[in-house]
């Protein structure tokens, strides 16, 4: 009875945990089942351990009662035997002791083998439950359970569910949350991202789950609107320039793909995001271990910059200057190892060197560039 009732249990536990669609619930709800299962089989199973151990106890003592009575009576008998039969020598009597021993030795291994029969069969029911079980979890290919070796007298051990295979079937073509954030698994069951058509709509997908209300800028294909449903409709296709939204800005090249990193574009320099393509704007910018000032235009800044009430010098090839002397329109000056510039010496017609190099102010006070006769020499 109790190995039908563990069966019809496990049977009703497991069909209804495959039933449940939301995966965070049908795990709770797996748990506490599994748990209630357990939980019976153990209660029946010590339930006729004990009724066993009964009958075992009642028959023994049928049998002591009957082997005293037999013992009784063949005391009798010998004793009558032995006053009728006095000349028997003491080797005959040896003999007789040793066949009652024999045979009360024989009951004691009978009893032994129907305790070792009873263990056995205990331990055969438990296999064939977990076989069952394992027959059944194998081909519904949903979870995996790790087992002890069974064998009568340890406990009957089901270790903790492993989730990552959980219904395999339910894990795929499938919209899901996950801290409040939406995604949907594709084909192979994984996260999808970038640009994705379900049952007639695109989608768009980043790192963080689908994005919505939002317009996005994607290589090759040009400007999608994102609508609060998540939506995403093409209405500018791409072609070499700038193209902007209300946030961004972003530029193709001739193959109509984004442009990124350290770039020029109509005689200024600007920086863009590696991963999304973006022009980076307002504040300092760090590329290629060197960092830069842009403006609210994402123009890089170049020379000398003032900025919250400290100046700095930039270039185009390095980045901010640090710990070096510098001449620039206005006049010398020296870097500290923040960057900050200290104006050493004002602009002056005539020569000006640091270290390095050598510099020559016209009468504006003004650095000259390019070929110029200066004293007669070109």
């Amino acid at each position: 009875m109790n190995k039908k009732k563990f069966i019809f249990l496990s049977t009703l536990f497991f069909a209804f945990s495959f039933n449940i669609n939301d995966s965070y619930a049908k795990d709770q709800i797996y748990d506490q089942k599994l748990e209630e299962v357990i939980e019976e089989y153990d209660k029946n199973i010590e339930e006729d351990k004990s009724i066993k151990s009964e009958e075992t106890s009642d028959d023994l003592e049928l049998k002591d009662d009957s082997l005293n009575e037999k013992k009784g009576s063949e005391e009798s008998e010998e004793s009558n035997e032995i006053t009728e039969k006095e000349d028997l020598d003491t080797d005959t009597s040896k003999e007789m002791i040793e066949d009652k021993t024999s045979g009360e030795i024989l009951e004691e291994n009978a009893e032994e083998a129907e305790e070792e029969n009873y263990d056995n069969s205990i331990h055969t029911e438990v296999s064939s439950q977990t076989s069952n079980i394992n027959k059944y979890l194998e081909e519904k290919e949903s979870i995996n359970i790790d087992k002890k070796d069974l064998t009568f007298g340890k406990e009957i051990n089901l270790l903790s569910i492993k989730k990552q295979n959980l219904n395999k079937q339910e894990l795929k073509n499938k919209w899901i949350i996950e801290n409040g954030k939406k995604y949907y698994l594709g084909e192979d069951g994984k996260k999808v991202q970038g640009l994705y058509e379900i049952k007639g709509n695109t989608y768009y997908f980043d790192k963080n789950g689908l994005v919505v209300d939002k317009y996005i800028v994607l290589d090759k294909y040009g400007k999608y609107k994102i609508d609060s449903s998540g939506k995403a409709t093409l209405v500018y296709k791409a072609r070499p320039g700038w193209v902007t939204t209300k946030e961004d800005a972003y530029y193709f090249d001739q193959n109509n793909r984004l442009i990124r990193g350290r770039r020029n574009v109509g005689g200024n320099y600007y920086i863009f995001d590696f991963e999304t393509g973006k022009i980076l704007r307002n504040g300092f910018k760090v590329y290629d271990n060197k960092t830069y000032y842009v403006d609210d235009r994402g123009v890089i800044l170049k020379g000398i910059v003032e900025l919250n009430r400290n100046k700095y010098y930039f270039t185009i090839d390095d980045g901010m200057v640090k710990n070096k002397e510098i001449v620039a329109d206005s006049g010398k000056y020296q870097t500290d190892s923040k960057g900050r510039a200290f104006l050493i010496q004002k602009a002056r017609p005539g020569w000006m060197t640091t270290k390095e190099d050598a510099y020559f102010f016209d009468q504006n006070n003004r650095l000259i560039r390019g070929r110029r006769n200066v004293g007669g020499n070109y």
